[in-house]
């Protein structure tokens, strides 16, 4: 729960991790106003900590201050989204096939627990964990293509990432039940040695997700 502050960390460290976990799981969602002074009443702390918490979340494109409205979660245009979906799709495929090149016991025990983890997480609709997971699946995946410059480029991408995936999520689709068995064609692949395959899922995964997120966002935006 927001609320729930817990005892470990820093009291700015746990503010921030709150917030954070917050957007991650929806309670916050893209375009929604984030008001300094309403979230240090939940929490029941200072309005400084959750000021120097925003401004991580700032650094880290989460959320962004637009004049006169004040911080938000940080929401996507239309064209932003398609530009993501491109370079993701582009090098995440790549990195899928590197790194199904060069596969390990230890990278496909953590995909295969990941994947084991989701289906718990989508018994209790856990929405916070079904993210989380995701997110480590794919970094997983990307820190183990051994190559530097790509993981760079594409660590720079999460927090655009994880706002898209959010705006999927909230919508009334199956999204997160087909993810996991779309990673799951992904894993059989990597295991397997199939790089090409495994590049073929990923792009395919990427598309799917694509799809259902900029057809929400062309409604909203009114572009038919």
């Amino acid at each position: 729960m927001l609320m729930d502050l817990g005892k470990k960390g820093t009291r700015s460290d746990t503010v921030y991790k709150k917030i954070y976990n917050a957007i991650m799981s929806g309670y916050f969602k893209p375009g929604q106003r984030l008001v300094e002074r309403d979230i240090a009443d939940i929490l029941q702390v200072s309005r400084t900590p959750v000021r120097e918490a925003l401004k991580q979340l700032e650094k880290e494109k989460m959320v962004k201050t637009v004049p006169y409205r004040g911080v938000m979660v940080t929401r996507l245009s239309l064209k932003e989204a398609r530009q993501v979906y491109e370079v993701r799709s582009n090098l995440e495929g790549l990195a899928v096939r590197l790194a199904a090149t060069n596969v390990n016991s230890h990278m496909l025990e953590q995909l295969e627990t990941l994947i084991e983890l989701n289906k718990e997480a989508l018994k209790n609709n856990d929405t916070f964990s079904i993210a989380t997971n995701n997110n480590e699946f794919h970094r997983t995946i990307v820190h183990n293509s051994d190559n530097d410059l790509l993981i760079e480029i594409l660590n720079s991408l999460w927090a655009q990432v994880n706002i898209l995936r959010l705006t999927s999520w909230s919508l009334p689709n199956k999204r997160p039940q087909e993810t996991l068995l779309e990673h799951t064609a992904i894993y059989e692949a990597i295991r397997d040695g199939d790089a090409i395959l495994a590049e073929q899922n990923m792009i395919k995964h990427l598309d799917n997700a694509r799809q259902v997120v900029l057809a929400h966002l062309a409604k909203e935006e009114g572009v038919f």
